[in-house]
């Protein structure tokens, strides 16, 4: 990877997983 890439993008895919993960790891939150 180069280091010029879209922050936006690469932001909300981090967003995305991370709130994956929580889901994942504190299934109490999603209910």
């Amino acid at each position: 990877m180069t280091a010029i890439v879209n922050n936006a993008d690469t932001l909300h895919l981090m967003q995305q997983a991370a709130a994956w993960w929580w889901n994942k790891r504190i299934p109490s939150l999603s209910d």
